[in-house]
């Protein structure tokens, strides 16, 4: 089994930068099984959406933390 660790810098635990081209290993594209479509069942085309008020396709309940959660930003920072 893989060990999952924290990479530390000074004590202090850092989250490096990287990208998927920077992995060793990686394939050049990545693509699901074939087969044969089956029913979609009960989905986003079928089911409304869920608000605070009325469950839809998350529980009411759930969308009232959804909708609290604090936003953020995204910042590029360079390109491979």
């Amino acid at each position: 089994m893989t060990d999952i660790v924290k990479i530390k810098q000074d004590g202090v635990q850092i989250y490096p930068q990287s990208h998927w081209k920077a992995i060793i290993g990686a394939p050049e594209s990545v693509k699901g099984e074939k087969g044969e479509k089956g029913d979609p069942g009960i989905n986003a085309t079928t089911t409304e959406v869920a608000t605070t008020i009325a469950n839809g396709l998350m529980a009411k309940e759930d969308k009232v933390k959804l909708d609290e959660l604090p936003n953020i930003t995204l910042e590029k920072v360079g390109t491979i």
